[in-house]
């Protein structure tokens, strides 16, 4: 098929993109490490589906292959990562759900950061031998993360000794291709030009050419710093000030039964004299009207291994109140296992959540109440509880 398409390339490179990512994706999630290294394979991947799918090749292609690759990490991280996860943890909760806890979040991104610093330096060099073989005409792009070092080093002191000849050895007494390429007497001439120009020995400087000792790109290399140099610094802004916000705005209860964080943007409703029972309603609006989570606590006769009784059980009570609710079995990050009893009202027109968390022999519940008031962040602050929550041994 010789009719190349910039539409059928991109759609190659996508998929050549996400198969490279595997490996780093599977690593992360199920070798419980992130090998962001890994993620420098990513804009090889998509320059290879970019080829299969038959792309059309020319100067816009490093620009293909760089938001593609882009493209992948980012999706890779904030999607593919998070629901893998899930499936990982037997768990029905959504992506959502992981996103509304800041600890988590917190640390996705500075995975993010990292990942996207190895990849943006794979992308360099990837793009860098794109743009060569392309400025050279080259319709069958290839690259190489390995070359023969033998072989280079013969090509080098060839080719230098031919731009001796001319003196040029700098911008200011360049020659064109044609004449080099006139006195190498080799059958592959063209290719060792194209494989000097990727090295970097020859350097292009206004459509002509001269010969450097020092094989590294400078400009690529100085980019490849900037930028590594610019990730890193915004990633530790970002997870400082992220980690600084949360920690400001968290406050912690702990007892000789339980404890947990709150956003203390809400207030304890004092009214509550019960010792292990706690109210918390928002600052913005103390009348309990605009959202409401209580916390509480006690003995019970189960186990933490009988969860299914305590959940029939739970489940069997909201049915003889004649309620219309929807379960969910959930995982806190502290290890306990948790029943979501979800119910939604008309009047007034409002949403419950009700968290019930089991270890041997103890219970907490979390039960919020979401009145759809703008600003109240009642799911967020409840999950918190419900995952901060620890019994006190």
């Amino acid at each position: 098929m010789n009719n190349k398409s910039y539409f059928t390339g991109i759609i190659g490179a996508l998929i050549g993109g996400f198969i490279a990512a595997i490996p780093w994706v599977l690593m992360y999630v199920y070798g419980n490490m992130i090998l962001s290294l890994l993620a420098i394979i990513i804009a090889l991947g998509a320059l290879k589906g970019y080829q299969l799918f038959n792309g059309k090749v020319d100067k816009k292609l490093p620009v293909f292959i760089t938001v593609v690759s882009l493209i992948v990490v980012t999706i890779s991280t904030f999607v593919l990562i998070p629901y893998l996860l899930i499936l990982k943890e037997n768990t029905s909760v959504s992506i959502s759900y992981l996103y509304q806890n800041s600890d988590f979040t917190i640390a996705i991104l500075k995975d993010y950061f990292i990942s996207l610093l190895f990849t943006i330096i794979g992308i360099s060099g990837v793009i860098t031998s794109i743009k060569s073989q392309v400025n050279n005409k080259k319709e069958k792009i290839d690259v190489h993360l390995f070359r023969n070092s033998k072989v280079e080093e013969e090509d080098i002191l060839f080719v230098k000794n031919v731009f001796a000849k001319y003196n040029a050895f700098d911008k200011n007494t360049t020659i064109a291709k044609e004449d080099v390429l006139k006195e190498i007497t080799k059958e592959n001439k063209e290719e060792i030009f194209n494989n000097l120009v990727l090295s970097g020995n020859i350097r292009q400087y206004k459509n002509k050419y001269y010969f450097v000792e020092n094989g590294t790109s400078e400009k690529v290399k100085k980019v490849v710093i900037i930028v590594s140099i610019v990730i890193i610094v915004f990633s530790l802004i970002v997870g400082l000030i992220l980690s600084i916000g949360s920690n400001d705005k968290m406050s912690k209860v702990s007892n000789s039964f339980v404890s947990y964080n709150y956003d203390n943007s809400w207030n304890e409703y004092l009214d509550s004299e019960e010792e292990n029972y706690y109210i918390y309603v928002p600052k913005i609006d103390e009348t309990g009207y605009s959202g409401i989570i209580s916390v509480s606590y006690g003995y019970t006769t189960y186990l933490a291994s009988d969860y299914e009784l305590m959940k029939q059980e739970i489940i069997k009570s909201f049915e003889e109140e004649g309620e219309v609710f929807t379960t969910t079995d959930l995982n806190t990050e502290k290890g306990y296992s948790a029943l979501l009893v979800e119910i939604a009202y008309d009047d007034p027109k409002s949403f419950d959540k009700l968290y019930y968390i089991l270890t041997d022999n103890k219970y907490a519940l979390v039960y919020s109440t979401d009145y759809y008031v703008s600003g109240v962040n009642v799911d967020e602050v409840a999950l918190e509880m419900v995952n901060s929550l620890t019994f006190t041994k």
